[in-house]
């Protein structure tokens, strides 16, 4: 059986390591795909990179050298923010790859991977360079129609079939990993806008992006046919309150959890944002609270896509987190008692998932959970302003939250140890705390 080892001239020409290593690296990147919200099938990865260069189902240089990059990142040292010289070998190559790949409309799935993977790279490493290229990303999945795919089954294209930017898929497991690369590309989108202040989400439903793509299944279900044309729930009916019964017996897979929680976040801080008020706010709500029992618990182990074999489940912790923020969010500056209460259970909730975690259960969080504690504390210090303004600064109120700010910044300092590119918004908040006194 061909391995990783393999690999063809495509990649170890290019960058002057041997193959052991290079499989290393792909091992190690696929072993870490989760912390990117990432998933694709090894075996057909593996059987793709024995593929000659000339052959169509060949990946572009610019996934390869994507997916070699984030190997070299996840293999550094813990705490180390400096790149190693292959990791800026293979960033140079990936850019220049992608800009090829785009000029010569070339495996545009293929881009929007490698370009997904590039904005993780620059997440992961503070550079403001992620926003500018997840545009890029969210350019060509809209353009590839990637946000439009009808239905989970996959149908052989007529003969006559236009040909768009972007050739259908071959089979059932190719449009698996398409809708799976919308969804990647969408929750993205949303981390970025709390990750960067100022960027504003691309991918929001509405006329100019309708979002018809059905939530994401577990990979081996699309390659084992396991799919149903019934599946069609997607983001639209989430925010509009039209709930699909899934055909498939509860846990739901953790992609889809993930993607539906993001999705209330987002719709959430718009809510709040926009003053939106009324039934919107109510539906809202209803959605949440449905979504928060459906969600396991974190100990949560079996057949959803996680890695098994932890005390923790790393994926479950963040997907949590995402369904009380939302919550949190939605209510914190309602004006009746049922919102308030809302609100402080959903903190409380948060904070207990926290404390949960032992700490080598940091090292296998999502970096997005980090963006949701911050975003939450900023929250935190307006509110304790406010209440330092009007002479409650010592009040119970104002100790329950300053205690929930100290345990969120003990999860960053942790998560921090993996993710040094979060140490600057963290002295950020203690700056800005320290402003109130």
């Amino acid at each position: 059986m061909a391995t990783f080892d393999d690999i063809p001239a495509l990649v170890n020409s290019n960058a002057g390591l041997s193959n052991g290593i290079i499989d290393n690296l792909i091992q190690t990147f696929l072993h870490n795909k989760e912390k990117c919200c990432f998933d694709i099938d090894a075996r057909r990865l593996r059987d793709s990179l024995n593929l000659d260069d000339s052959d169509p189902d060949c990946p572009h240089p610019c996934f390869v050298n994507a997916i070699l990059l984030l190997g070299c990142y996840f293999s550094r040292p813990l705490s180390t923010t400096s790149q190693h010289e292959n990791e800026r070998r293979f960033l140079s190559k990936t850019l220049a790859e992608l800009t090829r790949a785009y000029n010569q409309a070339d495996r545009l799935h293929d881009f929007i991977r490698a370009s997904n993977l590039v904005v993780y790279y620059y997440l992961f490493n503070g550079y403001r360079e992620a926003d500018q290229q997840l545009a890029q990303s969210i350019l060509v999945t809209t353009q590839c129609g990637l946000h439009q795919i009808p239905s989970p089954v996959w149908r052989a294209p007529s003969p006559r079939s236009e040909r768009g930017y972007i050739s259908p898929p071959a089979d059932n497991l190719e449009l698996g990993q398409r809708i799976h690369t919308f969804w990647n590309t969408f929750t993205l989108d949303k981390i970025i806008s709390l990750a960067i202040p100022g960027y504003l989400s691309a991918l929001v439903e509405g006329p100019a992006c309708h979002i018809i793509t059905p939530w994401p299944r577990l990979l081996k279900e699309y390659d084992n046919g396991k799919v149903s044309e019934l599946d069609v729930a997607s983001l639209g009916h989430l925010l509009n309150g039209e709930f699909i019964p899934s055909r498939y017996p509860q846990p739901q897979p953790l992609d889809k959890l993930q993607a539906e929680g993001i999705a209330l976040v987002s719709e959430a801080i718009k809510v709040v944002e926009y003053r939106i008020r009324g039934p919107q706010v109510t539906g809202l709500n209803t959605e949440i609270e449905r979504f928060i029992i459906r969600v396991p618990d974190i100990t949560c182990q079996g057949d959803m896509g996680e890695i098994p074999g932890y005390a923790i489940n790393p994926r479950l912790v963040y997907i949590k987190t995402l369904s009380y923020a939302a919550s949190f969010y939605l209510n914190q500056e309602g004006s009746d008692q049922a919102s308030r209460d809302r609100s402080i259970s959903a903190v409380d909730m948060m904070v207990s998932i926290l404390n949960q975690l032992g700490q080598d259960d940091f090292g296998r969080l999502f970096i997005g959970i980090g963006y949701i504690w911050i975003h939450v504390s900023d929250i935190f210090i307006e509110i304790l302003r406010t209440l330092q303004r009007d002479g409650a600064g010592m009040s119970p109120r104002a100790q329950l939250i300053r205690n929930n700010f100290d345990s969120f910044i003990q999860g960053l300092n942790y998560l921090s140890a993996y993710y040094p590119a979060l140490g600057p918004r963290i002295h950020m908040l203690l700056q800005r705390l320290d402003s109130i006194a």
